[in-house]
């Protein structure tokens, strides 16, 4: 009777050793499994969070070269538009400088052919006047003198 006592008694020691030990190999399986899924989620959340710095850092950069850009445009566009401006002063002021010279050139180009004309037209005149004076001069001291001699 000893014998089936202590049969029965070993059997129920073996058994509860192996109870414990599947219990501590499955608590070990818990550990593992959320040791896991906390490296998983840290994990994750870093993934996450470099995914949102490289998107922020991305707009970022696309805003700043979009800035650059209209910036750029802006400024070419005034420069073009104040380098046509001053240019079409500039040529505005080259034709009316233009004009006043040749309307100064033409009075005085005008004034100095109408002296050299009146100049030339007196001279003219004047040798004509004295030629026909001396001519009727020479006329009316001959007929004085042959009238003269003709009466002596």
């Amino acid at each position: 009777m000893w014998e089936s006592v202590e049969g029965h008694s070993s059997s129920c020691s073996s058994s509860s050793s192996s109870s414990s030990s599947s219990s501590s190999s499955s608590s070990s399986r818990i550990v593992v499994v959320v040791v896991l899924a906390v490296v998983v989620e840290v994990v994750v959340v870093v993934v996450v969070v470099v995914v949102v710095v490289v998107v922020v850092v991305v707009v970022v950069v696309v805003v700043i070269v979009v800035v650059v850009v209209v910036v750029v445009v802006v400024v070419v566009t005034a420069a073009t538009t104040t380098t046509a401006a001053v240019v079409v002063v500039v040529i505005v002021v080259l034709i009316v400088c233009d004009r006043q010279t040749d309307r100064q050139t033409d009075r005085q180009t005008d004034r100095q052919t109408d002296r050299q004309t009146d100049r030339q037209t007196d001279r003219q005149t004047d040798r004509r006047t004295d030629r026909q004076t001396d001519r009727q001069t020479y006329r009316q001291t001959d007929k004085q003198t042959d009238r003269q001699s003709a009466n002596q």
